[in-house]
């Protein structure tokens, strides 16, 4: 036997994703009672399935991830990502669930044609139908959240880098692919509080994709599950990746001393893109708002499609170089981190790792 449904969630990032998950699998029980399955990693991972891809797709893409993420071996990944497919097709054949559910956004990158090729076949093997979920988010707001989580995470010593310029068609390229490879049943949703149900994504994936489940029985963790930081310690964080300032911390990694007094210090500036920085960026990404719209019908209420021009954006911009191009930063406050920072990195161990926070 078969389950009838595989459903597929794969992104994007920044879309609520970790809230998501990790609501699917604190809820796993309860799921399970209401005849939907997840595997059995979602349970360690906060639903984040990123073994599975090495079962699934039969690739190697999701060995960053695993390093990143995991902190397991590359055979304890293979192990895992088996005994957890290993769930499913024993779920699925006992004709206990009518739905299977996977989430995890590492799956919407582009990847080789044989690697769906191989989940096609694993996708076939445990359901009638595989139904694709995707929710998007306006390329502006795309853009700053996901370039603020790279400059909170990506510290020295990955000195020079800065966060990748992204493909003009990014999200309709990798849509077009699963299209490609996997069938039409790909379910396109718009990441925006106005498009959402209630304004949340948990409620807002239940009452689309899983009929049995009440929202109101889903477990919910309280606050936000990403640790935002301000536009200040953006600031610092481009410094300290381009050479700009040098702090050494042996103690305490940078990261945690510049989240930790990022949030002790008062008067935070929440990072908001520029004017000037959002037209550039919208219009960057005009090929992709065109395609999703004309192709996908999805359309972002936040942007003007009247007003796109290809043509009209600042360079600058998109390869911004210091922070404060895209953003308004209080130089005052980001002087005062930085020099809490540095001397709190001069500080002998174990004082340094007390006053980290302080």
């Amino acid at each position: 036997m078969k389950a009838k449904q595989l459903v597929l969630h794969i992104g994007s990032p920044k879309t609520g994703t970790t809230m998501l998950q990790h609501a699917l699998a604190d809820s796993a029980d309860y799921l399970r009672e209401q005849s939907v399955l997840l595997p059995d990693c979602a349970r360690a991972q906060g639903g984040n399935a990123i073994t599975l891809g090495y079962e699934i797709f039969n690739t190697s893409l999701f060995e960053r991830d695993r390093v990143a993420w995991l902190g397991c071996s590359h055979q304890e990944a293979i192990e895992s990502a088996k005994s957890s497919w290993k769930v499913l097709q024993n779920g699925a054949r006992a004709g206990e669930v009518d739905q299977i559910l996977i989430s995890a956004e590492q799956f919407m990158c582009a990847m080789p044609p044989d690697a769906f090729a191989n989940a096609r076949k694993h996708f076939e093997s445990i359901a009638d139908e595989t139904k694709i979920v995707a929710y998007l988010r306006s390329p502006a707001a795309f853009f700053l959240s996901l370039h603020q989580e790279g400059l909170k995470v990506v510290l020295p010593p990955a000195r020079g880098k800065r966060p990748a310029n992204m493909p003009r068609d990014m999200n309709s390229a990798l849509v077009a692919q699963f299209k490609r490879h996997l069938g039409d049943n790909v379910s396109l949703n718009v990441y925006h509080r106005d498009t959402l149900h209630q304004s949340d994504i948990v409620t807002d994936f239940c009452k689309r994709y899983l009929p049995k489940v009440d929202p109101q029985h889903m477990t919910r963790k309280n606050g936000s599950m990403n640790t935002s930081i301000s536009a200040e310690a953006m600031a610092i964080a481009m410094d300290l990746r381009s050479g700009r300032i040098d702090i050494q911390s042996r103690a305490v990694p940078l990261r945690k001393l510049l989240i930790g007094n990022d949030k002790a210090l008062p008067n935070s500036t929440r990072p908001k893109l520029l004017n000037n920085a959002q037209h550039s960026i919208t219009n960057w990404f005009t090929p992709d708002l065109i395609s999703l719209r004309d192709q996908h019908g999805v359309v972002f209420p936040d942007v003007d499609y009247d007003a796109l021009d290809p043509d009209d954006l600042d360079n600058d911009i998109i390869e911004y170089q210091r922070v404060e191009q895209i953003c308004a930063v209080d130089p005052d406050r980001k002087a005062a981190l930085l020099r809490r920072i540095q001397l709190k990195a001069k500080l002998p161990f174990p004082i340094s790792r007390w006053a980290a926070k302080w």
